[in-house]
């Protein structure tokens, strides 16, 4: 590859858990893999800043799962570069599990900077918001 193109290419210089001002990492947008990298440095500060559940991924979220006909609502929260996702359905189907499993693996794909928890979750008639254990979950998706 010519040296002018490795220079151009998005690459995160550390391999540390804290950012420092020397620190760098490049967003960008992958035009054939639709991969997103999510800026969460924070310049002013020596340390990583927690991550945040940005609408990129917020949207990315709701679009991909909330695509699955039957999921009724997903819940979402990011903490310590762990994205937290909770997809509730009215019935634990196997079918319905293996279509959101593969809406899952997209995710994974497009942000790889962060990890991902994922959980399935029937509803059994209970409101969605009452079965995620997480209370600073965002509510990314509800099927009217």
């Amino acid at each position: 590859m010519p040296e002018d193109i490795i220079a151009h290419l998005p690459i995160r210089l550390d391999s540390v858990a804290a950012w420092t001002s020397t620190s760098t990492f490049v967003s960008f947008e992958h035009e054939r893999s639709g991969r997103v990298e999510a800026n969460t440095k924070n310049e002013n500060a020596t340390k990583a800043k927690s991550p945040i559940l940005t609408p990129a991924l917020r949207d990315s979220i709701a679009f991909e799962i909330g695509a699955v006909p039957e999921v009724l609502a997903v819940f979402a929260s990011v903490q310590d570069r762990v994205c937290y996702v909770w997809t509730i359905v009215n019935a634990s189907d196997q079918e319905i599990r293996k279509r959101i499993y593969g809406k899952e693996k997209v995710l994974i794909g497009r942000f790889g900077q962060l990890d991902f928890e994922f959980n399935v979750m029937p509803s059994c008639g209970q409101n969605p918001k009452a079965l995620i254990p997480d209370s600073t979950a965002n509510l990314t998706f509800l099927r009217d």
